[in-house]
């Protein structure tokens, strides 16, 4: 392997790093590999003696992922200041995001119940419509029979046609309100960074 083949396969190596870590990294082997040549060693020898591609591409990310996380649990003093000195301002407004958010999923949820409740209204009234009508026929005559059985039908037409469309908004607004949660409990836990 020369030495053009080996950065290249080394930046392949490191793609799930930052552009400026993997630039850093692949100028670093360059400049190894240039001052061994120009020390008098051959390239293919220089390039098999840095080790293997997939050796320090897994050690480069392993310690950036360290150094990530390390980052991540130190908070400095002056930080702890102002995190505890602007709490006043923050949790309130934390607060009333958190408000504002389920406010909004109890009202796009009161839409969805108030449609499925309405939906199963219908799918009861048909048939039961049509029970009435049989009972209106003999009770209060043949014309006000026909009516209540032709509305019952109408009624129970309607909610044939709008069974798929309810169960499909009740599966989208589940799946919707999982995966917002679960976007909000990352973003929580500070798991909203990739």
């Amino acid at each position: 392997m020369n030495k053009k083949e080996f950065l290249d396969s080394l930046r392949r190596s490191l793609k799930a790093l930052p552009r400026q870590d993997i630039d850093r990294i692949v100028d670093y082997y360059n400049e190894i590999i240039d001052d061994k040549i120009e020390a008098g060693e051959e390239e293919a020898t220089v390039v098999f003696s840095i080790g293997s591609v997939e050796e320090i591409a897994q050690q480069a990310i392993e310690e950036k992922n360290v150094s990530q996380i390390g980052k991540k649990r130190k908070m400095s003093k002056q930080q702890w200041v102002v995190l505890i000195a602007g709490s006043p301002l923050w949790v309130p407004l934390l607060l009333a995001a958190v408000a504002v958010i389920f406010s909004f999923y109890l009202c796009a949820w009161s839409v969805v119940a108030s449609l499925g409740v309405t939906e199963l209204a219908l799918l009861v009234a048909g048939p039961a419509g049509t029970v009435c009508a049989f009972i209106a026929m003999f009770a209060n005559g043949v014309p006000l029979g026909f009516f209540v059985l032709g509305t019952s039908v109408f009624v129970s037409g309607i909610a044939l046609l709008l069974v798929f469309p309810t169960v499909k908004l009740f599966k989208l607004s589940i799946s919707s309100t999982k995966v917002s949660v679960l976007k909000l409990v990352r973003l929580s836990i500070g798991g909203g960074q990739k």
